[in-house]
């Protein structure tokens, strides 16, 4: 993906709408209702996983190193930061596919 391709994807990641009243409601129902009930899948796409401590890399980190630290850690993504700023995500497919 080119980094003019990369923004674009962003951008309209940004500007899509999230109903959290409807997050909200699906997380109660599924908390009431017995966990062996199958989900529905427009459900499925409102809910929210959120990691409260997200792992990072820098940007010059190797491939070898990120290999090493997806196979210790049992991390699936990591974020690449340059002095705090997102500037890419990395996910175990993709290591995994080099």
């Amino acid at each position: 993906m080119s980094p003019e391709d990369q923004k674009a994807w962003e951008r309209l990641e940004m500007a899509k709408e999230i109903d959290f009243d409807r997050m909200l409601q699906i997380a109660r129902k599924r908390d009431m209702v017995p966990s062996r009930r199958p989900r529905i899948r427009d459900e499925q796409l409102y809910i929210c996983h959120i990691d409260p401590a997200p792992f990072q890399l820098v940007e010059r980190t190797s491939l070898l190193k990120v290999h090493s630290l997806f196979s210790t850690l049992g991390v699936s993504r990591a974020y690449v930061t340059a002095i705090g700023r997102l500037i890419g995500v990395v996910s175990l497919k993709e290591v995994s596919a080099e």
